[in-house]
């Protein structure tokens, strides 16, 4: 067992069609890599660094995923990239110099949210669409999130409080229509969490506008003001003056 990485190439070596590193319990996944006929593919599998060994190489036919957000989902409500696509929407601490975040409102029942993602070129660049999603905690909480995705996708949640540079969180890497449900870390301090849903790698593997669903639980923004105050303030705001 060693690290690997496999890349796809359509009749000469220049720029892969696809390409992976790591997922999961697999050193390296490739899905719905589109081929036509009269060409000559090429599969490279490389080692991480001086990584090296024997290996396995499998390939089959893809079998579609098609994800369906659950009913009264809230819609992300960013466009499917697309080439050339300036990932500026929610991209997160992907977007330079000033970070964009898509910021959630505490809701006493649980969130979902239907979004897209997906892997585009800019210039000759592979670039992803990166969703990240804010949440502002004000009480300890136990939140969970999960979802489900058309293409390999990882799920995260993430500290805010150290920046950019220095976030720690924990994440899970789902295979395409696989249903997470138990990310769930303990939120114990004030402040801004991130949760993040983005392609696992890069390529045709992951077609813009591919669907995604995330859902969060836990996230209630505390107490309710109904819950700090007194029958009788209450009382007061229907007297007349």
């Amino acid at each position: 067992m060693y690290d690997t990485k496999v890349y796809v190439y359509e009749n000469a070596v220049g720029i892969p069609i696809a390409c992976n590193d790591d997922h999961c319990a697999w050193q390296s996944y490739l899905a719905n890599v589109p081929v036509a006929s009269g060409n000559t593919y090429y599969f490279v599998i490389d080692g991480y660094g001086g990584s090296c060994g024997t290996y396995d190489l499998r390939i089959s036919e893809h079998v579609p995923c098609v994800v369906e957000c659950p009913p009264g989902a809230m819609p992300e409500g960013e466009p499917d990239c697309y080439d050339g696509y300036d990932d500026v929407y929610n991209g997160g601490c992907n977007v330079y110099p000033i970070p964009v975040f898509q910021v959630i409102e505490p809701a006493c029942d649980p969130i979902v949210i239907c979004g897209t993602t997906g892997s585009y070129m800019v210039g000759t660049s592979l670039r992803r669409d990166t969703d990240w999603f804010e949440l502002n905690v004000t009480d300890d909480a136990m939140i969970c999130i999960g979802g489900e995705a058309e293409v390999l996708a990882v799920f995260a949640i993430l500290d805010g409080r150290y920046d950019c540079w220095n976030t720690i969180g924990t994440y899970e890497l789902l295979d395409p229509c696989e249903v997470a449900s138990d990310i769930c870390p303990w939120v114990g301090w004030q402040g801004a969490w991130w949760l993040v849903v983005a392609p696992h790698g890069f390529g045709p593997s992951f077609p813009c506008g591919s669907v995604y669903w995330l859902e969060i639980v836990g996230y209630t923004g505390g107490a309710s003001a109904a819950g700090q105050t007194t029958w009788g303030a209450i009382k007061a705001l229907y007297r007349g003056k």
